[in-house]
């Protein structure tokens, strides 16, 4: 009878197994893949896109594609959702020995304003030589794209920033005037262009790490006071502060429940 449950518990184990890297296998199992490694200059990415398509009574899809000029060791793309400020959806998904991703999901957002959403494009690059480089690209969409009801939307995002800009002020005591601030959904346009008082070469190894950061620290989970991870939807996007001696970076959102949280970057 002992080695009959013995038996049964190993061949459980081998199914679990094989459920699990059939999981992995497909991209479904998330990880903390979004590591920064120094640019690879032999790979680069050919396209990146994200849109949100409209689909009726509150509905939409978002829809991201991007591709590598090579297959690499690892591919991944990762996706936030905010409607009116808040994010309301992640998605992530990766392949191995991959150049090219696709992806298609439902984002359910009744009432919602204005929706942006943010890519990261990555890739994680093996040399034969045993060196590991990575590549990346961003992307970004929004609805409404144009017209009187964009223009709305910015102002109120303006809005926005400046009460949790005014709130770091008072609560944190952070000299805003020393910082040049932009919510996360710009940082796309900084894909091919420099920071305020960077190179671009400094800003791309700026932008490689903060994602790696905003990964790591906010997309898989936010860690309350004790260290214990909750969910991030909910969030107000989150705000980068560059300070302007180019000396560190500072990452600030509000979680669902209203309270402030830091991250500090060293440049």
């Amino acid at each position: 009878m002992k080695k009959t449950a013995i038996f049964c518990l190993v061949i459980a184990l081998i199914l679990l197994s094989v459920l699990f890297l059939k999981q992995l296998s497909e991209g479904k199992v998330a990880r903390e893949a979004i590591i920064y490694f120094p640019e690879s200059e032999n790979y680069y990415f050919l396209d990146a896109k994200t849109d949100l398509v409209p689909g009726g009574k509150g509905v939409f899809f978002l829809r991201t594609f991007s591709r590598l000029n090579e297959k690499a060791y690892l591919r991944q793309d990762i996706s936030l959702v905010f409607a009116d400020g808040r994010l309301i959806l992640t998605q992530n998904r990766w392949k191995r020995d991959a150049e090219r991703m696709e992806t298609e999901q439902d984002v359910h957002a009744p009432g919602a304003e204005n929706l942006s959403a943010l890519s990261l494009h990555y890739a994680e690059i093996h040399d034969p030589g045993g060196e590991i480089k990575s590549a990346f690209a961003m992307s970004a969409d929004r609805f409404p794209a144009g017209g009187n009801e964009m223009e709305k939307a910015i102002e109120k995002e303006e809005r926005e920033l400046e009460r949790i800009l005014q709130r770091a002020k008072k609560e944190l005591r952070i000299p805003i005037e020393n910082y040049d601030a932009f919510p996360l959904d710009k940082l796309s346009g900084f894909g091919n262009k420099p920071f305020p008082g960077f190179s671009l070469a400094e800003t791309r190894k700026i932008t490689g790490q903060l994602w790696e950061g905003i990964y790591k620290n906010y997309f898989l989970g936010i860690k309350d006071e004790k260290g214990r991870p909750e969910s991030p939807l909910g969030s107000t996007m989150p705000i980068v502060l560059l300070a302007k001696d180019k000396g560190h970076l500072l990452v600030l959102f509000e979680t669902k429940g209203g309270k402030f949280r830091m991250l500090k970057q060293m440049i």
